[in-house]
């Protein structure tokens, strides 16, 4: 839900903190702490992404409504006949939504994020 707090970074800086004993003063656990700070990352990214899926989708949706009126209006002005402009009228409308949607998706990260980028793409190759 798109209401949900972002706290990845608060459960990192308590990671952090609580891990800070093992890393000054134990070379043995250094890399299993490191180790463990990245999978946990991993799966914040993961797990907020699986939150965030559902708002990503529907924003998703909707720029490929936008990008598909967009279009059907430089066939109109343009006509059906493919041209230069309308093409490059394509191309802004499709830019413009995918910048879009990276703004959403991109600070979160993760496989959902990249997920929805390349659904995104692929509704654009569609058009």
């Amino acid at each position: 839900d798109a209401e949900t707090l972002d706290t990845r970074e608060i459960v990192m800086k308590t990671f952090r903190f609580a891990a800070y004993p093992l890393r000054r003063f134990s070379c043995a656990s250094t890399s299993a702490v490191i180790t463990a700070e990245r999978s946990l990352r991993s799966n914040l990214n993961y797990y907020f992404g699986c939150i965030m899926k559902n708002h990503w989708e529907r924003q998703r949706e909707g720029l490929v409504q936008k990008m598909r009126e967009a279009v059907r209006e430089l066939k109109t002005e343009f006509g059906a006949s493919p041209s230069q402009q309308l093409s490059q009228g394509a191309e802004l409308a499709a830019e413009e939504a995918t910048s879009e949607l990276a703004e959403l998706v991109d600070p979160v990260g993760g496989s959902f994020a990249a997920w929805q980028k390349r659904k995104l793409r692929k509704s654009v190759e569609e058009l």
